[in-house]
């Protein structure tokens, strides 16, 4: 049995594996420094190493979105009908069958059995857990000729987002719109991490190649990051949302608190004493949007400078917020779930522009 990799934070279990990622060369400590806000998952969830049969009896293999078939639905769908696609029929575009080179499972019990876990060698079997494939690691980074190093901590810290995430299940959210926030989601977790060092930039763009080769449910993570005009739309929508689920006009008193409570406060504040009503909105869109990229990003993430790129704004911060307290604002008005299923919509649209 290979042996345990452990650092201050992260204690990385072999189960059965046939792989020896001790040779892979990973630097935990430096894994470590680029953690961020996933230091909070790293210290409380378990990682187990296990061969591909283990990860696909875990997390069995599904179809998802191929980018090619969603574009072709998306564009035949009538622009004057687009804010109305079911997500039932973006199903049909469900072609790239996916095997998972990693899983975050929210309670490891009900897998011990079913995927014949060694059960004396794990510590504890309840709670969350990360479950890595590194022959699956192996075969992708093979594939795109990448580093084994790194196709293993990009995996890790995306399953790493998962369990920052919490990921409850939300059965009043289409799991098309579930998977695309998840997962793009989760994917802006592991970019963030890349982006903690600018001497880690040569990886951090391997990254984004390993992004766009997956499927299009993951490659939300592109417009969440650095695109300010998705966040102009969304934020469009937020709005529409706030104003139709309060059915007294443009003068409310919010009801929500905390951090997201406070975001959509400011926003209506600024709509009541500009004053204007819904059918003026559109000409103030931009002005709503600076004022809260200067009210809550006062930083960026601009790598500008080492690699001719333009800065990047941690928008995704907001929709991390959003989705992490999806079940508290459904419960609180049914306006929310039309809301994510949207967004979602939003994101496919976005990232299908380009393909022919």
């Amino acid at each position: 049995m290979p042996e345990l990799l452990k650092s201050r934070l992260l204690y990385i279990y072999p189960l059965n594996t046939s792989e020896n990622i001790q040779k892979w060369e990973l630097d935990l400590a430096q894994i470590e420094c680029r953690l961020g806000r996933l230091v909070t998952a790293a210290v409380h969830v378990p990682i187990y190493l296990v061969n591909s049969l283990t990860i696909d009896c875990i997390c069995p293999p599904r179809p998802h979105y191929s980018l090619e078939r969603l574009a072709k639905i998306l564009k035949d769908w009538p622009p004057s009908e687009e804010d109305d696609i079911p997500f039932e029929r973006l199903e049909k575009a469900r072609e790239h069958w996916w095997h998972v080179a990693g899983c975050y499972v929210s309670n490891i019990k009900p897998y011990i059995q079913k995927a014949g876990l060694p059960e004396e060698l794990l510590l504890r079997e309840t709670g969350p857990a990360i479950f890595l494939c590194p022959e699956r690691i192996r075969e992708e980074a093979e594939e795109k000729n990448l580093s084994l190093a790194n196709s293993f901590e990009f995996t890790l810290f995306h399953e790493l987002g998962h369990a920052y995430m919490k990921t409850p299940s939300r059965s009043g959210i289409h799991q098309g719109a579930r998977d695309v926030w998840e997962e793009s989601l989760a994917n802006c977790l592991a970019v963030e991490a890349y982006t903690q060092k600018f001497n880690h930039l040569p990886r951090l763009l391997e990254v984004l190649d390993m992004i766009r080769s997956q499927p299009a449910e993951y490659q939300g993570a592109f417009p969440l990051i650095s695109d300010s005009i998705i966040f102009r739309d969304i934020l469009a929508l937020l709005t529409k949302t706030v104003l139709a689920g309060t059915g007294s006009g443009h003068s409310v008193q919010w009801q929500y608190s905390g951090t997201l409570g406070g975001l959509i406060h400011q926003m209506m504040d600024w709509l009541i004493d500009l004053p204007l009503i819904l059918t003026f909105l559109p000409r103030i869109q931009q002005n709503i949007m600076e004022s809260i990229i200067r009210a809550l990003f006062p930083y960026s993430l601009d790598i500008t400078t080492a690699h001719g790129q333009s800065g990047w704004q941690p928008y995704f911060i907001v929709f991390l917020r959003w989705w992490m307290d999806a079940d508290r604002l459904m419960r609180q008005h049914s306006n929310w779930t039309q809301f994510f299923e949207q967004v979602a919509k939003y994101l496919l649209r976005y990232i299908t522009s380009g393909v022919a």
